[in-house]
């Protein structure tokens, strides 16, 4: 409840980032200033240890998560480890890395955290939309190459977004 890590050491972008939204959306609803308070701490702390600049701060993306060693040191993991997306940056967590950052900003109209959701939708644009005739974004890149065709990404090479 305090936002600590679990046993394991880990904290999961698109987690933490819905969690945020919960509490965007609780200040919307009811106006209490502490749901507000919580959202912004939020948003700040995503900010500081999950996301990513690239291209002089144009494009910005978002690390899987984050584990703290035995010796209290964060390491960002940059790919994700989840099933089918494993050792690729997926689309849908890049997505989900925005929505308590979108939802806060609604709450609190803070130009920072725009310009953070402007940066990961240019970097959205920039290395997962498709350019040819089908269009749409492609489902992952690889975490080295940002390539949505790179051979490394096997059943996941060239597939498109659901979202």
């Amino acid at each position: 409840l305090g936002g600590d890590l679990l046993r394991d050491g880990r904290q999961e972008t698109a987690t933490l980032s819905r969690m945020v939204y919960g509490f965007a959306t609780a200040f919307l609803m009811t106006g209490r200033p502490i749901y507000l308070n919580a959202a912004e701490a939020g948003a700040a702390y995503l900010c500081e240890r999950f996301c990513c600049l690239g291209n002089q701060g144009q494009e910005i993306y978002w690390h899987h998560g984050i584990e703290i060693d035995a010796d209290g040191r964060p390491t960002q993991i940059l790919a994700s480890e989840a099933g089918d997306d494993f050792e690729a940056i997926a689309c849908y967590e890049q997505i989900y890395a925005l929505v308590g950052l979108t939802q806060t900003y609604r709450a609190n109209g803070d130009q920072t955290l725009l310009d953070t959701i402007r940066g990961t939708v240019n970097f959205l644009d920039q290395y997962f939309w498709d350019d040819g005739p089908e269009g749409g974004y492609f489902s992952h890149i690889d975490p080295i190459t940002f390539s949505p065709l790179d051979e490394t990404l096997g059943r996941n090479r060239w597939r498109k977004n659901w979202n």
